[in-house]
């Protein structure tokens, strides 16, 4: 048994995010959509195209992302059932919410909605192995995007958020 041609798969995840350069210790959910395309059948490395939703929103200002990454996959079959794999991805981000502010601004406190209206611009590596249809991997994403939340103002920050995920697909 060869690899597909064109392969569809759907996986899901677990994991933690951190976001703002800190840990937010925070656990994160992943539902990711794949396809890959093998040009030759001489070469085990196969086009990738990926998308999917990445996060939980708790209100601590971090922001869950859909991901649109194209990159490599490299499969080396070990027999009939098994093989090891490795991904590498990188394209953009939108991140899907709106996130909480804490502002100090005439000695007190406020704390204010904000959306991010920017792309950002995502990197993920991955590697696992699979069995039969079944995928099981661990996953990191790393997304990066600009925030603008106050057209008056003009305020704008960077946001950055780190995806480390264990995921199993089909």
């Amino acid at each position: 048994l060869g690899v597909k041609k064109h392969e569809f798969s759907i996986h899901g995840g677990v994991g933690s995010r951190g976001g703002e350069g800190i840990w937010d210790e925070e656990i994160a959910l992943s539902g990711i959509l794949k396809y890959k395309y093998k040009p030759s059948e001489k070469y085990d490395i196969r086009f990738l195209a990926e998308t999917g939703i990445l996060g939980l929103d708790d209100n601590s200002g971090a922001l869950p992302v859909i991901p649109f990454l194209v990159g490599v996959n490299y499969e080396r079959r070990l027999n009939n059932n098994w093989s090891l794999f490795a991904d590498l991805g990188a394209g953009i981000s939108i991140p899907l919410t709106q996130a909480l502010m804490f502002q100090y601004t005439n000695n007190h406190f406020y704390q204010d909605w904000y959306y991010d209206f920017a792309v950002g611009i995502a990197f993920s590596p991955e590697i696992g192995f699979s069995y039969k249809n079944f995928m099981f991997s661990f996953k990191s994403l790393f997304s990066l995007n600009e925030c603008s939340y106050d057209w008056v103002n003009e305020y704008s920050s960077s946001y950055d958020s780190h995806y480390f995920l264990f995921t199993l697909g089909y």
